[in-house]
């Protein structure tokens, strides 16, 4: 199943095409900040969680951006079995944090 190689995240075919349904799902959203898509920091947690790294402009992660695609990661995960999940990377956080939106707060990634 998952395979690191050095930074590079290898995921199976299953896994593959999760990721880019997740991704077709948050370009069809046409956010109103520029989105990239940060692959080289892809990466799965302990609990096998696939994380998408975006970067936008802001000193802040966007909430509704985070509700949005965790409603459609929800959705995914029914359709496919694999979970994904979107982290934000806002290019003018001093911090330079990778931020999840965990129910009640922003939790950060390391």
């Amino acid at each position: 199943m998952l395979k690191e190689c050095g930074h590079l995240l290898q995921l199976d075919e299953v896994e593959k095409g999760a990721v880019q349904d997740f991704l077709s799902l948050l370009d069809e959203q046409k956010f109103s900040t520029k989105i990239l898509v940060l692959s080289n920091r892809m990466h799965r947690t302990v609990e096998g969680i696939i994380v998408v790294p975006v970067s936008l402009n802001g000193v802040l992660p966007s909430l509704s951006l985070a509700l949005l695609m965790d409603h459609k990661s929800d959705q995914l995960y029914k359709q496919t079995s694999c979970r994904v999940r979107l982290a934000q990377c806002p290019t003018d956080d001093p911090k330079k944090g990778m931020y999840v939106w965990g129910d009640s707060d922003w939790q950060t990634l390391s």
